[in-house]
């Protein structure tokens, strides 16, 4: 039987409940596992300093501040950076005295991020008092893995 809706012209079908056998869910099931597996190299991709190429952190550290990763601001001099936000940046060595000047995240104290291969500046790394940190890296200063 068919339901016409005579002002707009669409047609439905009426829908008929039916039953998924137990070898039909397992199978979606398994399906769901293994696409999930797959995503999971993505979250492992190696994020890369783009002057030396040593790992600086992984597209998985990821992470919103303020509700969103991608932030762009300039500094006192006029310098403007499109930073990503990251949890973690293992590659990265803090350099300088933690400071509130001119901080771009309220609560949060910076230091320089350098990478801890060859130096180059991949950001600031950002500490509250309260002892939680992230990192904010130059986008364009980084080289994601495809």
């Amino acid at each position: 039987m068919d339901i016409i809706f005579e002002d707009c012209g669409f047609r439905f079908f009426p829908f008929r409940a039916f039953q998924v056998s137990d070898e039909k869910k397992l199978t979606s099931l398994k399906k769901k596992a293994a696409k999930k597996e797959e995503d999971e190299p993505e979250k492992e991709k190696a994020i890369r300093c783009g002057q030396c190429g040593s790992r600086i952190t992984t597209a998985g550290d990821r992470m919103d501040m303020n509700g969103q990763h991608r932030h762009v601001f300039n500094n006192p001099a006029g310098y403007i950076f499109e930073i990503g936000c990251f949890g973690r940046a293992e590659g990265c060595a803090s350099r300088g005295t933690p400071t509130m000047e001119f901080t771009w995240f309220a609560g949060f104290a910076w230091r320089f991020a350098m990478c801890g291969k060859c130096n180059a500046h991949l950001g600031w790394h950002y500490i509250s008092s309260g002892g939680s940190s992230f990192y904010g890296l130059i986008l364009d200063h980084l080289i994601e893995e495809e």
